[in-house]
């Protein structure tokens, strides 16, 4: 092991610099000393980039008002794997906080199908911690790409990460390994078990590419997340509102790909209080629990890793642009649940309002065998039929006023403009032509 033990070396504002080559096998534990506001204590490599870490290493970072920066990774996908490549909290479990990981690659050593070995690649406890322009590829073992773990203690203290400017790219689909088909998520924020706990994560501007794991690329499992300005780009997945509550997805772009065979997916909504507004949703082929917007139904009285009902739920602003279902009302519908229950609470308190979906009808798929409390408001519609067909109460005014279809041409060339952007301002600056 490595042991960057550094009390009474450096102090608040030094750098430790490691000295470019590869190194196999290596156990940082950075650790000992913490910086201070505006002065950082920081771990870096001589030249970005230039420091390469082979085989089974670990970074474990202990040290709060810390910067660590330029390294790489080549992970391991085999039964030496590490559990954790790099965690924000030392080997003696010391928690980081206010430290930042930035311009780091983690990437596949080697090209193959993916294996059952579970191996996290980031891993974040304590609070106030940001991971940003960091590039992760082609990750083929098991488990979350990235973790973060909520304060278990009484004070239950919200962990405040951010997660910005990042590229995540090339996760194969889980399920080829056999097994089980959980677990292959690119992020989870929190778990079944803290998921009534505030987290207060911000996720954005990040740019995820060909992320197949499974339908979670991510996973949110905690309260009050923010989800902002991030881009999908043919990812056979979506972004799911797992457990947790009041979460708010903005300004996020979801592209399929022309091939049409991935099960593309936007966003699934599960529990109360989120919101999911100004998002773009183009080219999706996915259906069911993987239409553009998923409203989920839920368990009454279910347990805490079960599925809680949608309520008080506001869907505004979004466009939807050529997607096989914009809407999915009511899936999970039937799903058996613990104690003999079922999952057949459908979607209650949600308003769709201000919306703009383009392509052809039917705009809703509808799952759910109970009417559902959803008020339409203010929707505009250009499809190819004379009006829009509302599967629970067509003859009530339906909140869409129709239009004649018009071509998307122009618009989806924007929309790949804008992934385009989120992807050029995502990543280290090194790795840049």
């Amino acid at each position: 092991m490595k042991e960057l033990m550094v009390a009474g070396v450096v102090a608040p504002g030094d750098e430790i610099v490691w000295a470019d080559g590869e190194y196999d096998a290596v156990s940082i534990d950075f650790t000992g000393v913490d910086g201070e506001p505006g002065k950082p204590i920081t771990l870096r490599a001589e030249t970005p980039g230039g420091v390469t870490f082979t085989g089974a290493s670990t970074m474990h970072i202990g040290a709060s008002y810390a910067v660590v920066s330029g390294f790489k990774f080549l992970a391991i996908c085999d039964e030496t794997a590490p559990w954790k490549v790099i965690s924000f909290r030392s080997v003696a479990e010391k928690e980081a906080s206010h430290t930042r990981l930035t311009n780091i690659v983690i990437e596949e050593a080697e090209a193959g199908p993916p294996v059952l070995k579970n191996s996290k690649w980031v891993v974040l406890f304590g609070q106030f911690n940001r991971v940003d322009h960091c590039h992760f590829t082609g990750k083929r073992s098991h488990d979350n790409l990235m973790t973060v773990y909520l304060d278990e203690s009484p004070a239950q203290k919200p962990a405040w990460h951010r997660i910005d400017h990042n590229y995540f790219a090339d996760r194969t689909r889980g399920a080829l390994a056999g097994g089980s088909t959980n677990g292959w998520e690119i992020i989870r924020i929190g778990d079944s078990k803290t998921s009534l706990q505030q987290a207060l994560c911000r996720v954005e501007y990040n740019y995820f590419k060909r992320c197949n794991g499974e339908i979670e690329i991510i996973s949110n499992k905690s309260g009050n997340n923010v989800y902002l300005g991030n881009a999908f780009v043919e990812c056979s997945g979506q972004l799911t509102l797992r457990h947790g509550f009041g979460c708010l997805v903005t300004g996020n772009v979801f592209i399929g790909s022309p091939d049409n065979n991935y099960e593309e997916s936007g966003v699934r909504i599960i529990g109360p209080d989120h919101q999911v507004i100004g998002n773009t949703f183009a080219m999706l082929d996915g259906k069911d629990t993987r239409g553009a917007i998923v409203l989920s139904e839920g368990v009454r009285d279910g347990l805490i890793n079960e599925y809680a009902p949608v309520t008080n739920a506001l869907i505004r602003a979004n466009r939807i642009v050529h997607c096989e279902v914009p809407f999915v009302v009511g899936s999970m519908h039937g799903r058996k649940a613990k104690g003999n229950k079922q999952v057949d609470v459908p979607p209650s308190d949600v308003r769709i309002e201000e919306n703009i979906v383009i392509g052809k009808s039917p705009i809703f798929q509808m799952l759910s065998q109970d009417e559902p409390g959803i008020e339409l408001v203010d929707n505009l519609a250009y499809t190819n039929v004379g009006e829009v067909s509302i599967p629970w109460n067509s003859e009530f005014n339906t909140g869409f006023t129709v239009e004649p279809m018009q071509s998307a041409d122009g618009e989806l060339a924007d929309i790949h403009r804008h992934a385009e952007f989120i992807r050029q301002s995502s990543g280290p600056a090194w790795l840049k032509p």
